[in-house]
């Protein structure tokens, strides 16, 4: 299944949505979207999580952690809110970290090393590419770095559409709907979004007082006017 949604990521550009945003300054969130609606949007995500720390050292100022287990059901605000635990998050078992988007959709270059469970020390503890690195964590209290995480936003196109052909078709873009072009009429007719289709323009459009009514078109292959009903 991961393999999957991978290969469908690696097609499309990528959308991240800001979750948390922690400064140095006594280990103070300045964002949290908070522990129901984080959780839940990694559960409609495609469970990666990046984090971007300008105060850390090379190899720790972007990191990418992807899930490999309970990608539905796994309470992640917690772990990167609170404390970085082992319960059902072990490298190499429930998760894999990667230096770089690319090395993560070819599943190479991995970390080797983590470790965890050292209270209100967040992600991630000491964790390294290939061992033990310090004080490259962040922390709710405990001083350490300043970051930002990301969840990788992810929709389908059909999740996308809100059935009016008139505001153009929906589809999915960086992670999230985007709606294309409005649907182009003819000279002197509009979209009817109640119809879904073109219709004549009662505000602009006349004809000397022969078109009785909006639901009547011209017919210019006669030679007197005559009223057409649309088919509904």
């Amino acid at each position: 299944m991961m393999v999957l949604i991978f290969s469908l990521l690696v097609a499309i550009a990528y959308g991240w949505t800001e979750e948390l945003a922690l400064s140095v300054s006594g280990g103070v969130f300045s964002y949290d979207i908070g522990e129901s609606e984080f959780n839940e949007q990694f559960w409609a995500s495609a469970g990666v999580i990046k984090r971007e720390c300008s105060t850390c050292g090379a190899p720790h100022q972007t990191i990418y952690y992807k899930r490999l287990t309970d990608l539905k059901t796994w309470a992640a605000w917690s772990y990167f809110r609170v404390t970085w635990a082992s319960n059902n998050n072990i490298l190499g078992a429930n998760f894999e970290l990667y230096s770089s988007i690319e090395d993560l959709e070819a599943g190479t270059n991995a970390w080797t090393y983590c470790n965890y469970d050292d209270g209100n020390i967040g992600p991630f503890r000491d964790c390294g590419p290939t061992g033990y690195v310090a004080f490259e964590w962040t922390s709710n209290g405990r001083g350490g770095d300043t970051a930002d995480y990301y969840i990788l936003t992810d929709c389908a196109d059909e999740d996308c559409d809100d059935g009016d052909i008139c505001n153009g078709e929906e589809f999915c873009l960086d992670g999230s709907c985007t709606s294309g072009d409005e649907l182009s009429c003819p000279a002197d007719f509009v979209c009817s979004s109640s119809q879904q289709r073109c219709v004549r323009d009662c505000e602009t459009f006349a004809i000397d007082g022969y078109l009785r009514d909006c639901s009547e078109e011209w017919d210019s292959s006669q030679v007197e006017m005559v009223a057409v009903i649309n088919q509904a």
